[in-house]
């Protein structure tokens, strides 16, 4: 078993990377730390403006996993597993769950 570098505290796992956004969800600048876990393979693909913000769907392609960001606060709100591309009032076609409206737009 290896030990975790110090010098990069990163997660490994997709599992513990989502557990450190959830752990961070909503709170302001919680961009930087989806920035910093999946830099350089995140590609957007959806956008829902809201009456507090938009929200951007970014996808993880290596994880197919759908990231839903708050572009006007820097803010971590959810994540689904794969591509969710069209959203109906607040949730996904492909998932039962809602991807959270900007700090609580809906």
């Amino acid at each position: 078993m290896t030990a975790a570098n110090p010098a990069d505290p990163t997660p490994e796992t997709l599992e513990k990377k989502l557990a450190l956004l959830t752990k961070l969800r909503d709170e302001l600048g919680s961009g930087d730390t989806i920035r910093r876990l999946f830099f350089g393979d995140l590609e957007p693909i959806a956008l829902q403006p809201g009456g507090a913000g938009t929200v951007v769907h970014l996808h993880n392609k290596a994880n197919d996993v759908t990231i839903a960001y708050c572009a006007s606060y820097d803010v971590f709100l959810a994540a689904r597993p794969g591509r969710i591309t069209e959203l109906s009032r607040g949730k996904s076609r492909r998932s039962p769950t809602p991807l959270t409206p900007c700090l609580g737009s809906g």
